[in-house]
C-alpha cells in the first residue's frame, strides 16, 4: 500500500460544539462518532478526528483548516448567521480564488475557499 495522508486530528475543548461545527455548520459528514471521539470528512477520502481534551496552547493562527466550498459568499454568510466569527472577509484573488477565514469554537483558522 502506497503511503498516503489519512487525516487531521485535533484536540478540542467542546467536543459537541466541534462536532455540530464541522457537521452542521460546514457541512461535513461523520464518518465516525464513537462519543469521545469523533471523524468528520466529506467525499475526498481526508477527514479530522476530533477528541476532547486540553487545547494546546499554541498559536491559533499556527495551522489553517481549508475548506472548498462552491459559493465562498454563502457559506460565509450562514456561518456568521449561525454566530461564528470572522477572521478575513470574503476577498477574490487576481487569479480569481474567493477566499475567507472563520474561527472554529476553539479559535483555529477554517479558511473557506473556491476556484
Amino acid at each position: 500500500m502506497k503511503n498516503r495522508l489519512s487525516h487531521l486530528f485535533m484536540k478540542v475543548g467542546d467536543l459537541e460544539a466541534a462536532k455540530d461545527f464541522w457537521g452542521k455548520l460546514v457541512g461535513l459528514d461523520i464518518i465516525q462518532d464513537h462519543g469521545a471521539y469523533v471523524q468528520v470528512g466529506g467525499n475526498t477520502g481526508f477527514e479530522i478526528g476530533l477528541e476532547e481534551g486540553e487545547v494546546p496552547e499554541s498559536p491559533a493562527g499556527s495551522i489553517e483548516i481549508n475548506i472548498q466550498v462552491e459559493d465562498v459568499n454563502a457559506v460565509y454568510g450562514d456561518l456568521l448567521a449561525a454566530g461564528v466569527t470572522s477572521a478575513e472577509e470574503p476577498t477574490t484573488s487576481d487569479w480569481g480564488t474567493v477566499y475567507a477565514v472563520v474561527l472554529d469554537p476553539d479559535g483555529r483558522r477554517i479558511g473557506i475557499q473556491s476556484w
